[in-house]
């Protein structure tokens, strides 16, 4: 695993103690103990906490359960697109970020309407819900508003600005024993066993062809992901368009993967040590 900066191992750090205690106060309200972290507990008086009828209290656990669940799987499902670099995470925790609110507004409404029945049963008086409560609980609602906006925001700027930051980064390509890997976004793993063979070509990817972007990232020079060529079919990219020269390494499954930096010298280094490795596999397939 390539090693993590100074800030993204901070970072990482600080997710995990959030999804640590989101995950202990999911538990709590899973066995209804301590507080209710829901509008109608946290901004009513102390005398209608004690007047909250059960039914509505097992509805406002069950809600704070859920949600503090679903914002720990969202944290830990960030810390692991952090630590391992997998792509379509992020794509997870977008989702996972859009159905928490969407979730929340619902239990909302489902919430409101069961206080609004156990009134109409007769349960609940009337004469209890009086003015300052419909107050509170408007003023609720737009506080606790605030505040998941307030996490929901900073959340989403680290989320895109992590994805903006790994696409400009160029790759890190760990060359082993049994394969090549290749860290960062759209990163992949090739098994000496998928590659027929690897050239350094003197030519930058600009010059190789023509590219179109099917699921790739483009910035300036950066080519990212995967695009595709009239004249060199469906590849992977991993280049800076305009440095030379660039490694393609040619694999049995197709959708060949080319790489470049912006040195030079980077990329002959990593040809070298990627041919290497190749040549070191393929004689001891030959011996065997």
């Amino acid at each position: 695993m390539e090693r993590l900066s100074i800030g993204s191992t901070s970072l990482s750090v600080i997710l995990g103690i959030l999804a640590f205690i989101c995950l202990c106060i999911a538990y709590s309200q899973k066995k209804e103990t301590g507080a209710i972290f829901t509008n109608a507990w946290i901004w009513a008086s102390a005398e209608k906490r004690a007047e909250m009828d059960d039914r509505i209290k097992k509805a406002e656990y069950r809600i704070g359960k859920n949600v503090f669940f679903l914002i720990a799987v969202m944290l830990i499902l960030l810390l692991t697109w952090i630590l391992f670099s997998v792509p379509w995470f992020i794509y997870i925790v977008n989702a996972f970020i859009v159905f928490i609110i969407v979730y929340a507004i619902v239990s909302y409404v489902q919430t409101t309407r069961l206080e609004r029945s156990i009134i109409s049963s007769g349960s609940i008086q009337i004469g209890k819900l009086n003015n300052n409560d419909s107050q509170n609980n408007h003023m609720g609602i737009a506080i606790a508003a605030i505040a998941f906006t307030l996490v929901a925001i900073p959340t989403l700027i680290i989320v895109f600005g992590l994805s903006f930051a790994n696409a400009h980064k160029e790759p890190i390509v760990i060359v082993s024993d049994n394969n090549i890997s290749i860290k960062g976004m759209y990163g992949q793993t090739v098994r000496y066993s998928d590659i027929d063979n690897i050239y350094l070509v003197e030519l930058s990817m600009s010059e190789l062809g023509t590219i179109r972007r099917i699921g790739g990232y483009t910035s300036g020079q950066i080519r990212t992901g995967n695009y595709i060529s009239d004249e060199l079919g469906e590849i992977i990219l991993f280049v800076q368009s305009n440095a030379s020269p660039t490694i393609w390494i040619e694999r049995k499954s197709g959708n060949d993967i080319y790489i470049s930096f912006l040195n030079n010298d980077d990329t002959r280094e990593l040809f070298a040590s990627m041919a290497s490795k190749l040549n070191e596999y393929n004689g001891e397939l030959y011996r065997e």
